[in-house]
């Protein structure tokens, strides 16, 4: 049976605020998160290999 990844969080990608948090795929060992502001969540390579996004900012 195989073992689930591991998933490392590596911070945010600028001084910004966040907006999004980033699940990717780090195959074969590791999967990482992210924490994107909205400007570099649409530019490569940050959208590239995504498994999952999570809105951080809540919406009324």
């Amino acid at each position: 049976m195989n073992d689930p990844k591991k998933t490392k969080h590596l911070g945010k990608c600028c001084k910004s605020n966040g907006t999004v948090l980033v699940l990717y795929d780090g195959s074969p060992l590791e999967n990482y998160s992210v924490i994107l502001c909205a400007k570099h969540a649409s530019v490569a390579p940050f959208n590239e290999n995504i498994l999952k996004i999570t809105n951080l900012v809540k919406t009324k």
